[in-house]
């Protein structure tokens, strides 16, 4: 007599748990290159949007014989809110295929012109300014609108002109979450140190630094020529990145601010690269990025470098590379400098 016997194949809880272990790890390992991969991708599309905003930039010049403005701020006789307040990536409109929004502007804004008609306070240019321009965005910036912020967009930044002398910067920016959800910008010209003249020394910057020596491309009404980069448009940062923010000693603090493209605002390279030290209450005035180790950085030239965070970021005079640094931002200070300790 034949029996049969059914037989059951299948695994057994211990099988079972050592499976899901190994997935469980597989996973692990998985999810970190997979960041990985993104943020080289984040990096690379940022890397090309500053491409493109530096060859804007020399575009224009190429069609009105300066490079565009840095802001239309005011002067020192009508003070800081005494101009139109708008800046740089509203001049490079026609440049980055952006015309049609450039010519709906109520307002052609002029660097020539001193005028006290801020862009809010007439439409359509209001309205065009909450236009989202992807090329004027980092990627990796995780804030897209000013509901991600504690208080919204900053709309004018720079030393204010009736103060001459003064070693500080001042910002204005509308609070109100959404109410103020403007199209916002990662990428600003980069000032120099602080500006255009401003205080030739400052203890808080240590004795003999000449901050009027590293004036950079961009800052209020500037008509820099490419003539007048004479440390040479390879060794001279035009554009630089930027969260205007806190980002906090983890970078992950509640975002400060977003910056508006249609605003008035330069980068000073005075409080070095945020992250690398520096206190976050300082980050609104400092170049700074999600991107792990540093910054993109555009230069006069049209390349784009990676900078490194480094020490630069404690904003310490001590430390050598805190005077590489402004000087990669300054014009035509002259200086001398390695800037292989800061570049890729």
């Amino acid at each position: 007599m034949n029996r049969n016997h059914d037989k059951r194949f299948g695994f057994t809880l211990i099988e079972l748990l050592v499976v899901i272990a190994i997935i469980a790890v597989l996973i692990g390992l998985l999810v970190p290159a997979v960041q990985k991969i993104r943020e080289a991708a984040n990096r690379m599309q940022c890397s090309n949007n500053l491409k493109q905003i530096g060859l804007a930039s020399l575009s224009y010049e190429s069609s009105n014989g300066v490079l565009p403005p840095g802001t239309l701020g005011g002067t020192q006789a009508t003070g800081f809110w005494g101009g139109q307040s708008t800046g740089t990536m509203y001049f490079l409109l026609p440049f980055i295929e952006q015309e049609a929004v450039y010519k709906q502007f109520s307002i052609k804004y002029n660097v020539d012109v001193v005028a006290a008609t801020q862009w809010w306070t007439v439409n359509p240019d209001w309205s065009l300014a909450y236009t989202k321009i992807k090329t004027y965005t980092c990627p990796s910036d995780p804030v897209r609108s000013a509901s991600d912020t504690t208080n919204g967009p900053i709309v004018m930044m720079g030393p204010d002109p009736s103060a001459p002398g003064g070693i500080s910067c001042t910002y204005g920016s509308f609070t109100g979450g959404n109410a103020y959800d403007l199209g916002k910008t990662n990428y600003a010209g980069v000032a120099g140190a602080l500006g255009d003249k401003v205080s030739t020394s400052s203890t808080a910057d240590g004795p003999g630094v000449n901050l009027q020596l590293y004036s950079g491309i961009y800052y209020n009404r500037s008509k820099t020529k490419m003539s007048d980069i004479t440390d040479g448009t390879s060794n001279t940062m035009s554009f630089g990145e930027t969260l205007g923010r806190s980002i906090g000693a983890t970078g992950n603090a509640q975002p400060d601010f977003f910056w508006s493209w249609m605003g008035g605002v330069v980068i000073p390279a005075k409080w070095g690269i945020a992250g690398g030290g520096g206190t976050s209450a300082l980050v609104p005035l400092s170049m700074s990025s999600k991107h792990t180790g540093g910054i993109n950085c555009s230069f006069a030239d049209g390349s784009i470098r990676f900078i490194k965070t480094g020490s630069s970021g404690t904003r310490n005079p001590a430390v050598s590379d805190w005077y590489v640094f402004i000087a990669m931002a300054g014009r035509a200070d002259g200086a001398v400098v390695d800037y292989s300790q800061l570049t890729n």
